[in-house]
C-alpha cells in the first residue's frame, strides 16, 4: 500500500482578508524544514489527490489578535473546502473553525488564540483540497508566524480505494 501525505507549516502571508485562501510554505521552500510531501501541491495552496480513497485532512491556524480593535469581540475563522474535478467543479466545506476574540486595552500582543480541526474523507483522484478564510471573519486577521509551526495543513491516506478507474488527464496535474 503506497502511502501519500503532506504536511506544510508557516504561511507566506500573516495578513488574510475574508474568504482568501491561505498560502503555506512548502517544502521546496530552503527556509521551512517542517514541511514533507509526497503529494503534488500546488500553487502554494492546494493538494491535489493523487488516488482515489479515504484521506484524513488536517489544519491548524493560529491567530494573533494585536490588530484587533483595542476593546470587543470579533470572529475569525477558517475552512478546508474541496473542489473536485481540479478545481472547477463544484466546492465542498469539509471542515469549519470559528473563535471569538475578545479584546480589552490591557491584553498583551503577543496573545494567540489557536484552532486545530481534522477528518477522514473519501476524496477523488484530482480533487483539490485548500484552507480558506471564512467569508464572515474579521475584515483581516493576522496568523501567527513564528515559529512556523503555530500554522499547518496536511493529508495522508488511510485506506486507498482500488476499485475506482483513475484519471490522469486532468488539467491541474500540469498546472
Amino acid at each position: 500500500m503506497e502511502n501519500n501525505f503532506l504536511h506544510v507549516s508557516g504561511t507566506k502571508s500573516v495578513f488574510y482578508e475574508s474568504d482568501q485562501w491561505i498560502t503555506w510554505v512548502s517544502e521546496e521552500d530552503p527556509y521551512n524544514s517542517l514541511s514533507r510531501q509526497n503529494m503534488p501541491f500546488k500553487q502554494d495552496k492546494f493538494i491535489i489527490i493523487p488516488k482515489p480513497g479515504f484521506y484524513y485532512i488536517y489544519t491548524q491556524v493560529t491567530y494573533a489578535d494585536n490588530i484587533a480593535p483595542t476593546s470587543g469581540a470579533f470572529r475569525v475563522g477558517h475552512e478546508v473546502i474541496r473542489q473536485s474535478h481540479c478545481g472547477h467543479g463544484a466546492e465542498e466545506t469539509l471542515l469549519t473553525s470559528w473563535i471569538t476574540q475578545r479584546r480589552n486595552q490591557t491584553v498583551d500582543d503577543n496573545a494567540f488564540d489557536s484552532t486545530h480541526m481534522g477528518g477522514t474523507f473519501y476524496l477523488s483522484t484530482n480533487d483539490r483540497v485548500g484552507v480558506r478564510m471564512k467569508k464572515d471573519s474579521a475584515m483581516m486577521s493576522k496568523l501567527a508566524s513564528n515559529p512556523p509551526s503555530l500554522c499547518n495543513f496536511g493529508a495522508f491516506t488511510v485506506m486507498p480505494d482500488t476499485s475506482e478507474r483513475i484519471d490522469n488527464t486532468c488539467c491541474c496535474l500540469d498546472a
